[in-house]
């Protein structure tokens, strides 16, 4: 899947997998916690997609600074570069965000 595919309707369905970041240190893996709408209806007819946030977990010994990854994921196939911000941690790890419009 290319990220000109990604869309609301089928990136919900892979909540709770996996994205891996591969670094020459090793792996950071991410879980995709939540999919959330931010607008339902464009105003503009430029806009192909509804947009949508995903939020990420990752692991807490790991910080990732703001910036764009190339992340793979199992069933959505090739590395996809996807930027990603931090917007928190808990217990469990630092969590992320990604926007698309």
């Amino acid at each position: 899947m290319d990220l000109t595919e990604f869309t609301y309707d089928n990136i919900l369905p892979h909540v709770g997998s996996t994205f891996r970041i591969n670094f020459p240190q090793g792996t950071v893996d991410l879980e995709l916690t939540r999919v959330d709408h931010l607008r339902e209806k464009h105003t503009s007819h430029r806009l192909f997609r509804d947009s949508f946030a995903m939020q990420f977990l990752g692991p807490v010994n790991s910080y990732l600074p703001q910036g764009t990854y190339a992340m793979h994921h199992e069933a959505l196939g090739k590395e996809l570069p996807i930027f990603i911000v931090p917007i928190g941690r808990e217990e469990a790890g630092f969590q992320y965000e990604a926007i698309f419009t």
